[in-house]
């Protein structure tokens, strides 16, 4: 794999009771293709940040970018697409845990915490080294191992259901799942119910309206539904530009940030069209031994 570890950004949105729909649903489910894209098209998308322009990365700017310095983070204010410039590398995601975790080797990497219920959902992603899932009691009390995976990032569905996503990239493996997560009578910890594979490894995500995930994977853009199945959308390469965060505009348009570069995609019919932006001052850029620098438009 290209330098670093694959990383996915994480976004805990509330899903209510969409998921109702797929609660029957048990074992490992499949992935179909292809799509009809159900995101109403753009009537007015969304207008690309003072300072950004429209850019087609050839493969040689792509790797370029890959070794790059500047990584970039999306949000959504008051309607308005943002890009703004991370501060770190690999960062922690969910609220803080009010208690100390217990001393286990398998506890370390990166971590995706999720309020659900009356504990935590606690995902773990070392990387090579390996990830893990848990749920943990209010006082961390009560804990019990659900996987033994890499966790990229957990989504909240509504009370009693979650969405564990999985995978790992790493030299020539490229693999993933969602791992459907629930509890029963509105009580106690939460059990693995079912699993889905995805093409390869996750990378970023979104919750959009009407229940559905849209998650970036290595290779492709995937939607994730309620009845808990996962659907190629289209061919979508971002392998090693790192995706570290994917928002959605008022117009249904998916704003993804990752190393150097931005791509939004617009929905148009049954596929989205790629637009891949990069700042004025850094239309042209240059390798120089493992790092990769802006030179001017």
């Amino acid at each position: 794999m290209l330098q670093g570890v694959t990383r996915l950004a994480i976004a805990v949105v509330s899903l209510g009771s969409a998921i109702a729909s797929g609660a029957a649903c048990t074992g490992e489910e499949r992935v179909t293709k292809p799509v009809t894209n159900t995101a109403a098209p753009a009537a007015t998308p969304s207008p690309v940040p003072a300072g950004w322009v429209p850019i087609q990365p050839s493969e040689e700017r792509r790797r370029c970018a890959n070794y790059s310095r500047d990584e970039w983070q999306i949000s959504i204010d008051g309607g308005a697409v943002s890009i703004a410039k991370a501060s770190t590398r690999e960062p922690n995601s969910g609220p803080k845990l009010p208690f100390a975790l217990p001393p286990q080797p398998e506890l370390r990497g990166r971590r995706h915490v999720l309020a659900a219920g009356d504990g935590f959902l606690v995902g773990f992603d070392a990387g090579e080294w390996g990830g893990a899932l848990y749920w943990f009691g209010k006082d961390g009390a009560g804990q019990q191992k659900l996987a033994s995976e890499n966790v990229r990032g957990l989504v909240a569905l509504g009370p009693d259901t979650a969405l564990a996503i999985e995978g790992l990239a790493h030299l020539s493996m490229s693999e993933g799942r969602v791992r459907w997560l629930e509890r029963r009578g509105g009580a106690g910890a939460f059990r693995a119910a079912a699993q889905t594979p995805l093409p390869d490894a996750p990378q970023a995500h979104v919750a959009v309206p009407g229940g559905a995930v849209y998650l970036l994977t290595t290779s492709s853009l995937v939607r994730v539904t309620p009845d808990r199945r996962v659907t190629v959308v289209q061919p979508v390469e971002t392998y090693g530009l790192y995706p570290d965060s994917m928002a959605i505009d008022p117009g249904g348009a998916l704003w993804i940030g990752m190393r150097q570069l931005v791509l939004r995609l617009l929905p148009a019919r049954d596929r989205f069209t790629e637009t891949w932006l990069v700042r004025e001052d850094c239309q042209r850029a240059e390798q120089v031994n493992l790092d990769c620098f802006c030179r001017g438009g």
